[in-house]
């Protein structure tokens, strides 16, 4: 579909979330290819009225977001996410670990057992994401077993 005869969906904001997410994935000039381009899109999302129908049109103020980033883009593994559900679901640095929610529990139930500081060493994050899990500014779905 070009731009010149998109018949009006491309002005929608759920179309401009898909044609990005292409342009990650297979466009090599694009500044985030080289994060993306060992990821998928299933075949189906290749055309936008599928990719429509899976997800519905994008809620204001979320993005489209992998569930799990080792996996590509589909129905199974994408949502409309908050900034915060994509700060918290981002592919961290060698050395660094992304958060479960079997990871969260434990941060959690660690309070008064270990500092902030020891927690995010342990984990591999910053103070400040430890602070606002346990503070409940983040995660606030998840509660400590």
């Amino acid at each position: 579909m070009s731009y010149m005869n998109c018949n009006g969906v491309c002005s929608t904001k759920t179309w401009w979330a898909w044609h990005f997410m292409k342009q990650r994935v297979l466009n090599p000039s694009n500044r985030d290819y080289p994060r993306y381009k060992d990821r998928t899109i299933d075949s189906r999302w290749m055309v936008y009225a599928n990719f429509l129908a899976d997800m519905g049109e994008k809620p204001e103020g979320l993005t489209l977001d992998r569930i799990d980033n080792s996996k590509g883009y589909c129905k199974g593994n994408c949502r409309w996410a908050t900034p915060s559900q994509q700060a918290f679901n981002k592919v961290i640095p060698t050395g660094h670990t992304k958060l479960s929610v079997d990871n969260v529990r434990t941060i959690k139930g660690l309070l008064g057992q270990k500092t902030n500081r020891q927690i995010a060493v342990e984990f591999g994050k910053s103070i400040a994401a430890i602070s606002s899990i346990r503070s409940g500014r983040a995660w606030k779905g998840v509660a400590h077993v």
